[in-house]
This record gives C-alpha cells, structure tokens and sequence, in this order.
C-alpha cells in the first residue's frame, strides 16, 4: 500500500494539472455548460474542491479522532476501486439539486488559491497520518459507494478523485473547442 507521502506527491501531480489548466480558462468558459446538462467546468472545479473540503478530509479527521468504528467492510466497487488504484472510468450523473449540483465558479485566481490550498491540506494530513500509524487504518466511516473506508484510503480518495474527474475535463475541454 502506498504511503502517506507517497499518495501525496501524486495528488500534488494531479492537482498542478488542474491548476495550470487554469491558465487556458476565461471567466465565461468556466461558467459554460454543455447542452447534455452536465456541469461547467467552473462547477466541476467546485465540486473537487467542496467534496475534498467538506467530505473526504472531515472524513480523515472523523477516523483520526476516533469518532469511526471498527466494524464495517469495503463494497464490492471500494474493494475494485482500491485495488485499480482508481474509481472505474463510469460517468454518475445525479439529478440536478442543491445538495448534488455545485455552484457556479468563474474566479480562476480563487480557484488557483482554493486548489494549492488543498495541496497544503494534502501535506498536512500526510504528516498526521504517518504520526498516526497502524491506528489511522482502525477507524471507519461510510462512503455511500464504496462502503467502509478508514483514514488511508480516505485520503487516498481525495487524489484518485481528482483523478478520475480528468476524464470529465477532458470531454469539458472538448466542448469548449480546448485541446
């Protein structure tokens, strides 16, 4: 399995990728959504930053502080995720609603802060996460898909996350006449 340090150095990899895409963005290309109704690449950056902030590292610290359990196992798509080292290359697509569909973004040098800010969030777990040892792949929480995951693999979504969301990038690139 891979260490700490090792996870963060290639979400460091992924996440330069999306910053520097930044650079090829104006305001209204972030906020333009394509006819099939999916997100703007705008939301798309959202969604990265507000899942990693308000789910996967409070998720991290949930684990960490022992407020998890013991009990509980992967699902079959988190035991395949976690052995490909990435989410399988499906599209999700939710219905639109205010839990599910991210807020518009077209302030590139916000977002620019928001993502090196996760770097840093990146760093500073992976120092937590060594300090913990073995007891930071005790606790548990959910993940709706993926079932039990403890403080690791948590964090090691936060990188395969991003990841498998180049994918949607890619196809957003497209439809914005980017290569």
């Amino acid at each position: 399995m891979a260490t700490p340090a090792t996870i963060c150095e290639r979400f460091e990899r992924v996440a330069t990728v999306w910053i520097n895409a930044l650079d090829r963005y104006t305001p209204d290309q972030l906020t333009a959504t394509p006819a099939d109704g999916g997100w703007s690449m705008g939301q798309l950056y959202n969604h990265l930053i507000q899942t990693a902030l308000h789910m996967q590292f409070r998720e991290i610290d949930a684990c960490l502080n022992g407020t998890g359990t013991t009990e509980g196992s992967k699902t079959f798509p988190g035991r395949l995720a976690f052995a490909l080292g990435s989410i399988p290359p499906i599209r999700i697509k939710v219905p639109p609603s205010r839990e599910y569909t991210p807020e518009q973004r077209s302030d590139v040098d916000g977002l620019k802060r928001e993502m090196r800010g996760l770097i840093d969030q990146m760093r500073l777990v992976a120092g937590k996460l060594e300090k913990a040892g073995a007891a930071a792949g005790k606790a548990r929480r959910k993940h709706q898909a993926l079932g039990m995951l403890n403080a690791t693999e948590w964090y090691r979504l936060v990188e395969m996350h991003h990841r498998h969301h180049l994918r949607q990038k890619r196809r957003l690139d497209a439809f914005l006449g980017l290569k």
